[in-house]
């Protein structure tokens, strides 16, 4: 069940619950988004909200009713997304193609697309990762930074192929960042940008080998990075799996996980 939490009318006391019952059935929600307008984005494995079908991905009134004009009908999961300021949404996944607002046909895409506002598919982004995507993020240059299972893309259906392990960053276009390569030992989870431009990843990774370094650093599950994807050795944590990472105001880090400790300064 999703709860959504609409703008609290004027007469709400303090602590009270303003809330609707999304009505969200045949799978879990993955993830949430709020436009610029209020709308709210949801997605996940579900097939239907409000008795409606809407396979994976769904979009929400400001009251909490869903929005009819918005059906993009990927046909699997879609795992994370963000609404960029101009109304456009991008989504990753597990997904191959898209059905949006009733079309017969289907259109292809690769576990990373960019929707238009009315869920149609922007022609312009095809970035084309070979597995799935975890988890993303969108610069303030409008850059979109990308974690999951892959290890390479072939944008706009380019016969080339750009080597990216698990983490990369996607230009406004499609293409791949060339001066960005982390370079992952296992899956990415979770990352965030903070507001100094620097990342914050987690998840499966024992180490990191960034930007052609001849040798990998063995970092564990949590890094962070700096901008041009080399390693900000200030952080360096033995710790088991992070599946989420959130920075506060005042610049502390939130961590989620299967964790039960952490040791600082890479292990015991």
């Amino acid at each position: 069940m999703l709860v959504v939490l609409p703008p609290s009318p004027a007469s709400a006391t303090p602590g009270d619950l303003d809330a609707l019952d999304a009505n969200v059935n045949g799978g879990t929600v993955n993830a949430m988004a709020v436009q610029p307008d209020g709308k709210i984005l949801i997605a996940g494995q579900f097939t239907s909200v409000q008795g409606v079908a809407r396979n994976k991905i769904a979009r929400l009134n400001v009251d909490g009713s869903l929005d009819l004009n918005f059906d993009p009908k990927p046909n699997n999961e879609v795992r994370c997304l963000a609404a960029l300021p101009d109304g456009k949404i991008v989504v990753g996944g597990s997904f191959t193609a898209f059905q949006p607002n009733g079309d017969v046909a289907f259109t292809g895409r690769n576990r990373l697309a960019r929707l238009n506002s009315d869920g149609t598919i922007d022609a312009l982004f095809n970035p084309n990762p070979n597995s799935s995507i975890n988890c993303l993020a969108v610069q303030a240059d409008g850059k979109i930074l990308v974690g999951g299972f892959f290890t390479s893309f072939q944008p706009n259906l380019d016969p080339s192929t750009a080597i990216r392990n698990r983490i990369a960053r996607i230009n406004p276009d499609g293409t791949v960042d060339t001066a960005f390569d982390p370079n992952a030992g296992d899956q990415v989870r979770c990352l965030v940008v903070q507001p100094d431009g620097k990342i914050l990843v987690g998840g499966d990774f024992l180490s990191l080998q960034p930007n052609g370094a001849p040798s990998p650093t063995f970092i564990r599950r949590i890094a962070r990075l700096n901008s041009d994807g080399t390693i900000d050795p200030s952080i360096n944590y033995f710790i088991n799996t992070v599946f989420c990472v959130g920075v506060q105001a005042d610049g502390k880090i939130l961590l989620g996980g299967i964790f039960t400790s952490l040791q600082p300064n890479g292990g015991p």
